[in-house]
């Protein structure tokens, strides 16, 4: 049984940096968020040890190996999950110091 696709349903992508939805394209192709367009995905490898080079194409993006051919996105992604957290990690938090103001209302503030 054939169940019609509804409107909206087609395909929703995520940023492969933060996890938002994607709303726009970084020079390599990949759907990113606004925050992480002038970010790249960078040093990948394949299960077989290779390179995986981002290419994108009608149905999207994907990866490719030298050694294994084409590499679908979910699956290029998952093998370098590591790899994302690692960078997330790496981010400098933003510890600016800011100035906050207690009245006599914030009793808590004393306790």
């Amino acid at each position: 049984m054939h169940i019609p696709k509804r409107y909206g349903e087609s395909r929703n992508q995520d940023c492969p940096f933060c996890g938002k939805q994607s709303i726009t394209q970084n020079e390599q192709g990949i759907p990113t968020c606004l925050e992480h367009k002038n970010e790249s995905l960078d040093g990948f490898k394949c299960i077989c040890g290779e390179w995986l080079d981002v290419k994108f194409g009608k149905w999207g993006p994907y990866f490719h190996c030298m050694r294994c051919g084409n590499v679908s996105w979910s699956k290029g992604m998952e093998i370098n999950q590591g790899k994302l957290e690692k960078r997330a990690e790496s981010r400098p938090l933003d510890n600016k110091p800011r100035e906050v103001t207690v009245t006599d209302k914030d009793v808590e503030f004393f306790l």
